[in-house]
């Protein structure tokens, strides 16, 4: 059993490896568009691989460090994955017109910085709101969600490997430096807006998970259930 189980998990590691190298390639190499769609369904096809090869995995070994050090390299690659989607749709992506520009000197990224920032706090949220009130729906609940959503992994991944991200002050200060560079970044790639108003909601969105994650129900699942260990 435990030599099926070894055999099963090199299988999936061997397919979750193909998926990559081949979106990887795709996405960054070639002229292929991913929709966000497309995109998340890499990803949970991914997600769903690596799981299977890890459980395989844990359930042939029988020392607990070992099973721990693997269950750590499954949490590690979903985080480095998630990283690659949010950075190819924060600064790649080709369906929102975004693209890979260094700026040639600083008075060019000064003027970009000046015509493509929003530091009032709330303006841009009201503008959603606005715009939801005038039943422009469609665009501003994506706009709206999808700001929430796209840092929600931080809540999770976040305290799952780091120790000192465990505690709400901890968690707070990465997140907040985060999202600076991820905003920052917009900004010397020229291809988006550092909008304060996206901090904000991508707080929001990274700050729920980490509440759900805190709760007694969720951590006896991710240890009994989803740990595997």
């Amino acid at each position: 059993m435990e030599t099926e189980r070894k055999a099963l998990s090199v299988v999936f590691y061997a397919l979750f490896t193909a998926l990559i190298a081949g979106y990887f390639y795709a996405e960054f190499f070639t002229a292929t568009v991913f929709s966000v769609s497309r995109k998340l369904t890499v990803c949970f096809a991914a997600f769903v691989l690596m799981y299977i090869a890890t459980y395989s995995r844990v359930r042939s070994l029988e020392d607990r460090v070992k099973k721990f050090n693997t269950v750590r390299f499954f949490s590690w690659s979903m985080f480095v994955l998630y990283l690659v989607f949010l950075f190819s749709l924060l600064y790649m992506d080709s369906a929102f017109g975004r693209k890979l520009i260094l700026f040639k000197d600083f008075h060019e990224l000064e003027i970009y910085f000046e015509s493509h920032s929003n530091l009032q706090l709330f303006d841009t949220i009201l503008e959603y709101l606005e715009m939801l009130s005038n039943r422009v729906i469609k665009a501003t609940t994506f706009n709206l969600l999808g700001n929430i959503a796209a840092f929600m992994p931080f809540g999770l991944f976040l305290p799952l490997l780091s120790l000192s991200c465990r505690r709400l002050r901890g968690f707070s200060l990465a997140m907040v430096l985060i999202l600076l560079l991820a905003e920052g970044l917009q900004i010397i790639f020229m291809t988006g807006v550092f909008d304060v108003d996206d901090i904000v909601l991508n707080f929001i969105g990274a700050l729920l998970v980490f509440g759900l994650v805190k709760t007694e129900f969720v951590q006896f699942i991710f240890r009994k259930k989803l740990l595997m260990i």
